[in-house]
């Protein structure tokens, strides 16, 4: 018996980082059911190929602050591939069929994506709504990574936000 048959014989999900397709060899004899999955590995193995519910939309993601993105999306259990990544000038390039939850990472964004003239702090922690193409979807509003590599005691508030976006589509 392998070590991974033995894992999953104790009810042990494996788990491997999605930097490619599992070869297939692997992928039968590592196969489990939906149910043993993680909630957020469900979400995303649930959609066709290609299509996520997770559309973020983030302005200006360079250097240590797109790092920053790489490492926010693994705490999710996501990489870039897994996601649809826009910035807000494309905004009505979203794929309407897949998209479950919008995360608008930025404080300018409420404004320029709605036009709400809230403040930043009173509209995070909720849930907006957004119309593309004549549909609505959810949206939640975040610090933007450059943010948060000045103001680190903002992250536990950005977790909480992702938490509520990722309640959306569990």
């Amino acid at each position: 018996m392998s070590h991974d048959e033995y894992l999953q014989e104790m009810g042990i999900s494996t788990w491997y980082l999605r930097q490619g397709e599992m070869p297939q060899a692997q992928a039968a004899q590592n196969s489990t059911t939906a149910a043993q999955l993680d909630p957020v590995q469900q979400d995303v193995k649930s959609n066709a190929p290609g299509l996520s519910p997770w559309v973020f939309i983030v302005d200006d993601l360079t250097g240590d602050a797109a790092l920053l993105f790489e490492r926010i999306l693994a705490s999710l259990y996501l990489t870039r591939s897994d996601i649809q990544c826009l910035s807000s000038q494309q905004m009505n390039q979203i794929d309407i069929q897949s998209a479950g939850v919008v995360v608008a990472m930025g404080s300018l964004l409420p404004k320029k994506l709605l036009q709400i003239d809230e403040a930043f702090e009173d509209i995070r922690g909720t849930v907006e709504s957004v119309e593309i193409s004549g549909h609505e979807l959810p949206i939640v509003f975040t610090d933007h990574p450059a943010h948060l590599l000045k103001h680190a005691q903002d992250k536990a508030k950005t977790w909480q936000d992702l938490i509520l976006a990722r309640s959306l589509i569990i």
